[in-house]
This record gives C-alpha cells, structure tokens and sequence, in this order.
C-alpha cells in the first residue's frame, strides 16, 4: 500500500470576541478539504498559550507548535512542515455563532468549520516494542544477486538455541521502511518482535531506495523486489540456517510465490496476499471505492467498464511510447461521454484525467503489476502455505482471494496449506469496524494479537524433517 502525506500546515485563529476572552482554548475538529479529519487544541490565554495538532491520516500525533500567541483576538501558531522549511496558514473566527476557518497553503485557500470535541483521539501504539529484549538484534547488509544493490536490514534471533527457523518479511507496494511503518504502526516490528520472543528469527529490511538500502525504488517492479528478497534468502542460508521461510504482507504475498520458484523455501505466510488476477483485483478495488464517490449506478458501473478496458491497454511488452496515443485517445474518449456531473467527479478536464491516470499507469511497476497472474506462482508452491486475509480488507478483499489461493494451491505439490479468513481484520491485521484506509490510523492495536499467535504456532508446528 502506497501512503501519500500532506504537508503539516501553520494554524492562525481569528476571533470576533471580546479582549481577553479564552475562546480559543479547547479541542476542535475539522475536515481539511471535506477529506482528512484534523484536531487542534489550544491550551492558555493572551499571556500564555499553546496549540497541539492531529492529523491522523498523516500519522501526525498531537504535534506541538512552534510558537503560539494571541494578538487583537488572534491567535497565532505555527506547526513545521516535515522535511521542509515551509509553512502554511490557516486562520479560524466566529461567524454567525460558529467557529469558521480558512485555510492557506501554496497559493490555496480552503474554507473550514470547526466543532469543539471534549477530548484530542488517542494514537497511542500500546504493542510498540520496548526492551530489554531475549533475543539478539543486529545490523545486516545483503546484496541482489541480480544488480548487486546494498541492502540493510535487522536480523532478531534467539540467542538460547542453535537450530531455529528464519523468516524474511516482504513489504506491500510503495517504499516501505523495514519495520512496514504506516499511520506511526510498525507492523513489522511488532511481528518480528512477537515472532523472536516465541524462538523464531527475523530478517526485515529497508526497501531499496528506502532508509539504509541503495538502489532506486521507483525504477523497480515486482520482479526486481523478488531478486532482493532472493538476496536475503541467499544471505540466511550463508549462516547456516536451515529452515529459511518468507511472510509477505500485500504485494509481499505476491513476491513470495515467485521467490519460492527460483529457491528452496521452507514454508510461506501469506499475509492478504492475492489470489486472483491483479486486474481483477484492482477491478474490485475501483468498485469498493466508487460506492461512496458520488457516481450514480449508471456511471459507477460505465467507469468500471471504462478502468477494466483501460488494463487491458497496458501491457508490458509494448514500448512504452507506443501506449501514450492509444492509451489518452481511450481516456478523452470516455471522459467526452460523460455526463457533467460525472465528468466534476473525475476532473477538471480530460486532459487533466489523462495526466492524472498517466502517472500511474505508465510506471514500469504499474505495468508489471497489471499483468500479474499469482496462479502461474502459487500452483507451483511445494512447501507448507499459510494464507490469512480478514474480512474488512477493502484492499485484498478475503472471499475472492482465499478461494483463489486454495484452488491454486489445490494444485501445487505443497504438502500441507492452511486459509484463514479473519472475522473483522483489515488490511493491516487490525480488528476494524468498517476496514476503510481512514481508519487505520485512529486504531491503536498494530497487529491483532490472535493472527500473532496464529502465525507462530503454524510456523512452530511445521515438521521440517
């Protein structure tokens, strides 16, 4: 899954009150952009005062502000923009008894409307680990066999035994740090955590491109994220491990399948890993995401109709400057179809909708992605399987999936495989109300603790004689 962040904007309060008159102080709610839920709270008065912002969507947690005061019923506060010297503006007044708000950031300005809440939501992260730890940790590097690129990552192990089985957890799409960082959750930190304390080692790693790894993430595919996991396996095996197995999450559930086909792998966790082909996949993520974007019956399924053509479009042999006309005359084409209403939904203009589907669907990745078929994989797996995928994943949805994995798998000389599908988990094996992305984030639970235990046990019982 690939996370875009906004920028931390610069909070201005204006009011219409009297000289004096606390009515800052307190916790507000607001939506930037009808979109993404932000909270400020301000502490004090004109002597003294303080300001916190939350933005859960961008995993920001109560960050205070650089400098807050209040003057001629203004208050002032300025929050930094990470990794930037920039700053944005965003004031907030009375108005016919309601708390208004604007909002400038980059030449932009958006209008708001603040409701005071009782208190600022929780982000707290109770399963992030915490030493001492009973396990070794150490810093690795481990190289592509393909390309030769660097890659650094941490190495937990037991350090009571000699015999232990390793696994190599395989992120999802996007540049992923090694512990799997989303919404300030390190699931695979918490996973490698839990998985050292019950006697199993755990290689995790940076992405390339990412952290301490070389290489450039945005030049690479799936096939290309499969040699760097080859690299890790290559290096396992060189300390003489000798049950050496992979858990993928995602994308990662895809990758381990085309590793386990080039090398001896032990055994694989599929953590919402696809079964069905990626352009049905991604037909159903479009028709989830549609429901609630404003188009009637009539559009939403033209639009499908429109996205499924469009894959079909964009394969992976075809150079790539052969696909620009075909591709933009079939974008206009429907966008001109559209009626008005449908056509504000997508975009300004067609050319804007070419630009805005063109960045993505050009990539290298994005090419090979579309064209991928986990059976041609999976039906060729001749280890232990595991597949876990929850029920409110909106991503990988479990009942298409699952079925796919266990016919696929029916058919493959693995030994033994498992499907579970999990009651309530999402796509980040969180126990969720509705599994939507926006949820995420106001979640405090990073893994369920029960696909933990799952997972550790069906690892513990495999017979690796």
């Amino acid at each position: 899954m690939s996370i875009k962040y906004l920028p931390i904007i610069v909070i201005l309060f204006h009011s219409l009150s009297l000289p004096g008159q606390a009515v800052f102080e307190g916790v507000w709610a607001t939506k930037i952009n009808k979109q993404i839920d932000m909270m400020i709270e301000v502490t004090g008065d004109k002597e003294v005062c303080a300001a916190y912002l939350s933005v859960p969507l961008q995993g920001i947690d109560r960050n205070k502000s650089k400098a807050c005061n209040i003057a001629q019923d203004t208050c002032f506060m300025q929050f930094p923009i990470p990794n930037t010297n920039q700053s944005a503006l965003l004031s907030m007044f009375y108005q016919e008894g309601e708390m208004k708000g604007i909002w400038m950031q980059g030449g932009r300005a958006f209008a708001l409307s603040f409701e005071p809440i009782e208190t600022m939501p929780s982000m707290a992260r109770p399963q992030q680990p915490k030493g001492p730890f009973d396990y070794g940790i150490q810093e690795v590097i481990f190289h592509n066999p393909v390309d030769s690129v660097a890659l650094s990552g941490t190495f937990t192990y037991p350090e009571d035994v000699d015999l232990y089985p390793a696994v190599i957890l395989i992120s999802g799409s996007g540049p992923q740090n090694r512990n799997s960082t989303i919404f300030n959750h390190d699931l695979f930190w918490v996973l490698a955590d839990f998985l050292s304390e019950q006697g199993i080692a755990v290689l995790r790693y940076d992405d390339r491109g990412v952290g301490r790894s070389r290489g450039n993430h945005q030049l690479a595919t799936s096939e290309t994220f499969k040699d760097d996991v080859r690299g890790a396996v290559h290096y396992l095996r060189n300390r003489n491990i000798k049950h050496v197995g992979l858990i993928g999450h995602s994308e990662g559930g895809m990758i381990a399948p085309m590793v386990a086909n080039e090398e001896l792998i032990d055994f694989i966790v599929s953590l919402a890993g696809p079964g069905i082909d990626i352009t049905e996949l991604m037909t159903i993520q479009n028709e989830i995401a549609i429901r609630e974007s404003g188009f009637s019956k009539a559009a939403a399924k033209d639009y499908i109709q429109f996205i499924q053509e469009t894959y079909r479009l964009i394969d992976v042999k075809t150079p790539k400057e052969a696909l620009y006309a075909p591709v933009m005359e079939h974008i206009h084409a429907y966008y001109d179809a559209c009626d008005s209403l449908t056509q504000q939904l997508l975009a300004p203009s067609k050319e804007a909708f070419y630009l805005q589907l063109a960045g993505a669907y050009f990539q290298d990745w994005f090419r090979y992605f579309i064209n991928h078929k986990p059976s041609v994989f999976l039906e060729q797996i001749a280890c232990p399987f595991l597949a876990l995928n929850g029920t409110n994943d909106v991503q990988v949805t479990a009942k298409e999936n699952l079925a796919a994995i266990d016919l696929h798998l029916s058919k493959s000389k693995s030994p033994s495989y498992e499907i579970h599908a999990l009651e309530n988990v999402n796509h980040l094996f969180q126990q969720s109300v509705t599994g939507n992305v926006s949820e995420y984030a106001t979640i405090e639970e990073s893994f369920n603790p029960q696909v933990l235990t799952l997972i550790a046990d069906w690892i513990l019982s495999i017979n690796f004689e």
